[in-house]
């Protein structure tokens, strides 16, 4: 797939990547790859030459260091702006896709043009030995989203912010998506001024819903294991709530929010936010 970039982005985690780069091999992707490097480690070249042994289609960009989750999505917005493909996916190197899913993701977006979007359902696993959580045996298997309404055909932004809103069905990480439209969904979100991971991922996935349809597809993309250095672990509501930053940066998104679906809505922005701040505490 000439139209297609897997983005990968790693920080540190060695044990990881080796375990990545020996499934990217086993599989033998048609895609291009870049991995997208913020850690503080260099990394270990060997890793990388195996790629090129084995004929894989990668390029290897060092970032500045990951040191918090603003520079986290600068990474991103600086890899959508490397990548010349027209449709990509982000994932992490603890993240293993089943690769005819992009395949018929990118079919899919070619030929519905209202769709920004493709994804399907995720299974989450965990490890059985703590002590090595690479390699033991998996366990906990579970599927994400599996009894929620997963699709809005609606045309209307305001209605598929708010079916995103009541089902929490997030996308940037999970999905593939017109890099057009994630590379200005990150550069609006760098300039948000939020600074809390939930609220900035809540703000990047209602704009992408805000943009165009999304087309969630009843089959398995990928698989994910949770771990203690897993970014998913790091999500904890409680210490969103806690923020002293959160009042503000909440109702700081909500406003934005509001000014985005304002234009095609006839109701006041009064009226209007409060519907949408109604809504957006069910997420939280």
């Amino acid at each position: 797939m000439k139209d297609f970039t897997l983005i990968v982005l790693i920080k540190d985690r060695p044990e990881f990547f080796e375990r990545w780069v020996d499934y990217t091999i086993l599989k033998k992707p048609n895609y291009s790859i870049l991995i997208s490097d913020g850690g503080k480690k260099k990394i270990d070249k060997s890793k990388l030459l195996k790629l090129s042994v084995n004929k894989i289609r990668y390029k290897y960009k060092r970032f500045s260091y990951d040191k918090n989750y603003l520079q986290f999505c600068k990474k991103i917005y600086q890899s959508l702006k490397i990548c010349k493909s027209k449709y990509v996916s982000l994932c992490a190197d603890d993240d293993f896709y089943i690769d005819e899913s992009f395949s018929r993701g990118v079919k899919f977006l070619k030929k519905n043009k209202n769709y920004v979007c493709y994804g399907a359902k995720m299974i989450t696993f965990g490890a059985s030995n703590k002590y090595d959580i690479v390699n033991s045996i998996p366990t906990n298997f579970n599927t994400m989203y599996k009894n929620n309404k997963i699709n809005d055909n609606s045309l209307l932004s305001k209605d598929r912010l708010f079916f995103f809103l009541k089902n929490s069905n997030f996308v940037i990480f999970h999905y593939i998506i017109k890099r057009d439209i994630l590379k200005d969904v990150y550069k609006k979100t760098l300039k948000s001024n939020l600074t809390i991971p939930n609220l900035i991922d809540i703000y990047a996935n209602s704009l992408i819903y805000c943009k165009g349809l999304v087309k969630t597809s009843n089959e398995i993309i990928r698989m994910k294991q949770y771990h203690s250095s897993s970014d998913a672990k790091s999500r904890d509501m409680s210490i969103t709530l806690a923020d002293n930053k959160f009042f503000k940066e909440n109702q700081g998104l909500i406003d934005k929010l509001t000014k985005h679906i304002l234009p095609e809505q006839k109701k006041n922005k009064y009226y209007l936010m409060k519907e949408i701040e109604k809504n957006f505490m069910k997420i939280i």
